[in-house]
């Protein structure tokens, strides 16, 4: 703990004395009085705090907890820094005293909870000190790699390499691989020791997080990855999807062909997708769209599944489904697209443009106008027994132009097929 106190983290007593005497409007307040008694702490005779009686400090810091959860905030945050990082390097036989103020330098260092002080590298930096003895301090460490400013003090103080010989020592929480997996994606961080640790731990959420985010960075081979994708995929767990999902993104982008080789994955995969939440949904059908050019007919069944269920959905999911069947329409052999023009999809079409929702009533006229152009006599035929039509006709009358754009589109294309139809008659 001691390391840094000549490296110039902490801060001179003349700080603390320039802070004693500003005046504070709000004394009353509940947080400005425990500063006013951590005041009453200091001696002016030796200029330096008097922590000899630990049931005040306990409660200076309680009360401190206490006001900053309650989002009260003070003018006074330099000195309540200062404080902080004296303790810590003077308080070492009190593990309540410890573990508070670590807990409250997490709260300092978060990002736009307090704002930037010129002395929150010297807090952090006494903070990560505590790595291998208070789990707790990496709390502080989590909450630093918000902000930029802070990634010199985790390089200057290895505090990488420090969690890391924890996990060696099987002396973590999943905490310890958040932070790891933080560092990789927010400051490039890699060391082969990562991986290893991401697939020893892969069936922990905190694991194949792991996994995820050296993935997310070309920090590993894929390949390596296709156990653990076949074992989440046969064991699934909400708890791990949007990991899953981000490596299966991966592989959609860079290795197509893995699906191929992989027995059963589709009905697994669409299986997953009832799992999901909705953000984990859109990831799951962002996979689709990147996989209906190498496996549009597989894809079939679960397209048509989640466009007749798409009702029930979000806006946002809905926006997606119509994305997936509208690239999905183009791209599969027309002799497929006949189970998208029935009576069934067309009443979930009308539903869907009667949600009055921009996105979806454009996505929905330009998917009406694909089927016009894919089989126009089938669409006559189902149009007829619905009032697919009539709902088209009123969006033309929408406020919103580009609605009126679109659904004016799709009724001209339909009524050229009419008369193309009346022209082949006569």
């Amino acid at each position: 703990m001691n390391n840094y106190k000549n490296a110039g983290f902490i801060p001179s007593n003349n700080k603390i004395i320039q802070h004693l005497h500003i005046r504070m409007d709000n004394e009353n307040s509940p947080i400005e009085s425990v500063i006013t008694q951590i005041q009453n702490l200091y001696n002016f005779d030796t200029q330096c705090f008097d922590f000899s009686d630990k049931i005040i400090i306990n409660e200076c810091l309680s009360r401190l907890i206490h006001a900053f959860q309650h989002n009260q905030t003070s003018q006074n945050n330099s000195f309540l820094i200062n404080f902080i990082i004296i303790l810590l390097n003077s308080v070492n036989d009190d593990m309540n005293i410890i573990e508070s103020a670590l807990y409250l330098s997490s709260y300092f260092i978060k990002s736009n909870t307090f704002g930037y002080d010129e002395l929150l590298p010297a807090l952090l930096s006494t903070s990560i000190c505590f790595i291998k003895t208070h789990q707790i301090s990496i709390l502080t460490c989590i909450n630093a790699l918000e902000d930029q400013k802070f990634y010199d003090v985790i390089v200057q103080t290895d505090a990488t390499q420090q969690v890391i010989e924890l996990i060696e020592e099987n002396n973590f929480l999943p905490e310890h691989f958040l932070f790891l997996s933080l560092c990789v994606t927010k400051m490039n961080f890699f060391e082969e020791k990562l991986l290893s640790f991401g697939l020893k731990y892969h069936q922990e959420i905190f694991g194949i997080h792991l996994l995820s985010s050296l993935a997310s960075v070309n920090k590993i081979n894929l390949e390596l990855l296709s156990n653990v994708v076949e074992f989440h995929l046969l064991n699934p767990n909400r708890e791990n999807a949007e990991s899953l999902l981000t490596i299966l993104n991966l592989f959609a982008l860079q290795f197509p062909n893995f699906f191929q080789s992989f027995e059963n994955f589709f009905p697994l995969f669409f299986n997953y997708f009832d799992i999901c939440n909705d953000a984990e949904k859109v990831m799951h059908l962002d996979i689709i769209y990147l996989l209906i050019p190498f496996y549009s007919i597989k894809l079939i069944s679960f397209i048509h599944k989640v466009v007749i269920e798409s009702i029930s959905f979000s806006f946002i999911l809905i926006a997606k489904i119509c994305d997936v069947l509208f690239i999905f329409l183009q791209e599969v052999d027309l002799n497929y697209t006949d189970n998208f023009i029935c009576l069934e999809t067309f009443n979930v079409f009308e539903r869907l443009l009667n949600l009055d929702d921009p996105r979806i009533s454009i996505k929905m006229s330009e998917i009406v106008s694909v089927l016009v152009d894919i089989n126009p006599q089938l669409v006559k035929s189902v149009l007829a027994k619905c009032t697919l039509y009539q709902t088209l006709e009123s969006l033309m009358s929408s406020e919103n132009e580009y609605i009126c754009s679109f659904s004016k589109s799709a009724i001209k294309k339909i009524n050229e097929e009419d008369e193309y139809d009346d022209d082949d008659e006569f």
